[in-house]
């Protein structure tokens, strides 16, 4: 948050851990910790193929394509952080390739 005052940009992981199958998974209760209700935005993003280069079981990351894909940034403060949260995550689905997309029923 002291970072995010100073205007820096704090790059989140919100799913906490690497997926066993690749499907995206929920985030929006861990991450609304970290998401003061202030003036600023989310910019969700996308980042596949990196359970290729660093795979659940190994300890080394290893060659593989990447790709990252932006979503529309979110202000937080007109939606409060959980449903920006919210709408971050459904952005990030949409980017995602189907072998990525999350399970159906899944909730953000």
């Amino acid at each position: 948050r002291q970072l995010l005052r100073g205007g820096y940009a704090v790059v989140l992981y919100p799913e906490l851990l690497r997926s066993r199958s690749r499907s995206f998974g929920s985030f929006v209760e861990a991450a609304c910790a970290f998401v003061p209700e202030q003036e600023l935005r989310i910019v969700p993003m996308a980042l596949t193929g990196s359970d290729e280069a660093f795979p659940v079981h190994q300890h080394q990351l290893g060659p593989a394509p990447i790709t990252l894909s932006a979503g529309e940034p979110i202000d937080v403060a007109p939606l409060g952080a959980r449903s920006a949260l919210g709408a971050a995550w459904h952005q990030i689905a949409e980017l995602l390739p189907p072998e990525y997309q999350p399970v159906h029923g899944t909730p953000p």
